[in-house]
């Protein structure tokens, strides 16, 4: 059990998302992104609502990699990346819509939930925001929001990926 420190500054009401790295506790805390270290001591918060650059519209999703905070803004079709102190480091432009992400080594995945103009459910760009790959080509385009990633790593570089109502289980290497 880990107590997390409160703070004025913040209320944690709802935790949506959990993610962890070496040094840090990230939590998904409505509209904004909390940071703890690993004793639960209060670090920082990400909280950058807005339209300029160096700010999002809404958190659709969040992951970590190498310390840095990737927060995916839908409405916005980018990519905000902060570092844990709460810095804004840089933007990814996007080409489309997405939902869920995740970062790995030199790439981010992206979910489309069945729903953009790349025509595959999971597309690979990188850092820049170029595409690198594309996975599970569309059946239709039927832009249901299930809310639920559907990557799941099991090693580095290594995911399975599920999505609802597919009945499939795939994996990326």
């Amino acid at each position: 059990r880990i107590r997390l420190q409160s703070d004025d500054a913040f209320i944690i009401s709802e935790i949506s998302k959990i993610c962890c790295d070496t040094a840090f506790i990230y939590l998904l805390n409505g509209k904004e992104v909390l940071v703890f270290d690993a004793d639960g001591v209060y670090k920082s918060k990400i909280s950058r609502q807005g339209r300029a650059n160096t700010e999002y519209v809404a958190i659709t999703d969040f992951d970590v990699y190498e310390n840095d905070i990737y927060i995916l803004s839908n409405p916005q079709r980018k990519i905000c990346v902060y570092s844990a102190d709460g810095t804004f480091i840089r933007s990814v432009d996007l080409d489309d819509w997405y939902h869920n992400l995740s970062v790995g080594n030199g790439y981010i995945l992206l979910y489309s939930e069945k729903s953009n103009g790349q025509m595959y459910d999971v597309v690979k760009i990188d850092f820049n925001g170029r595409v690198q790959n594309k996975f599970v080509p569309f059946k239709t385009q039927n832009g249901v929001r299930y809310g639920t990633s559907p990557f799941y790593e099991i090693g580095t570089d290594d995911y399975l990926f599920t999505f609802p109502y597919d009945n499939n289980i795939y994996r990326y290497v």
